[in-house]
């Protein structure tokens, strides 16, 4: 006996496709014909085109802050170290002592306060300003999403064209099917 729906080989009496899982006409003995066979079409996978809209959303704005970012300084309000464990020369871990997240506030040209922070390392350490005196950091913003933003120099446009080229596989492959995230397929 064979299923209607896929042309799998399916066993006598079976109610139910175990290849598509379609409903059986329990009639049909033949073979059918290849004309008569229809394939199931591929099905979008929506976590695939949504992911690829998100890196999408996020490659198009780190382009657009190292673009048209507007500028500004902004004032260091905290410095916090960060362990990074990376190799070492004998190929062993080393704790690498100058890495440091720095926070930092600045006020955007619509004259509201934004705050924003970077990793970085200092191989010199982090000294700090004389006579008590703000230390200052230039920074870019989106001027309509001043909370996008990132220190003047950090935006890079190489690594959002490789996000955006990503994102536009990603969207492709979940619109026609090719990539599945998040479902298996059924047997």
């Amino acid at each position: 006996m064979f299923c209607t729906h896929c042309g799998k080989q399916i066993r006598e009496g079976a109610r139910f496709c175990p290849s598509c899982g379609r409903a059986l006409n329990t009639t049909t003995t033949a073979a059918p014909s290849p004309s008569a066979v229809t394939r199931p079409k591929s099905k979008r996978s929506i976590p695939a085109i949504l992911l690829g809209l998100l890196l999408l959303v996020f490659a198009v704005s780190q382009m657009a802050l190292g673009m048209i970012g507007a500028t500004a300084t902004a004032v260091v309000t905290d410095y916090e170290r960060r362990i990074h464990i990376g190799p070492g020369q004998d190929e062993g871990n080393t704790r690498d002592p100058t890495r440091y997240e720095v926070f930092y506030r600045f006020t955007a040209a619509d004259g509201r306060e934004y705050t924003g922070s970077v990793t970085k390392s200092f191989p010199y350490g982090i000294k700090a300003a004389p006579d008590g005196a703000l230390q200052t950091l230039a920074v870019r913003y989106l001027p309509m999403m001043p909370h996008i933003n990132a220190p003047d120099g950090e935006a890079n446009l190489l690594p959002g064209l490789s996000l955006l080229g990503l994102a536009a596989l990603l969207f492709a492959l979940g619109v026609k099917g090719g990539i599945s995230i998040g479902h298996k397929k059924r047997r």
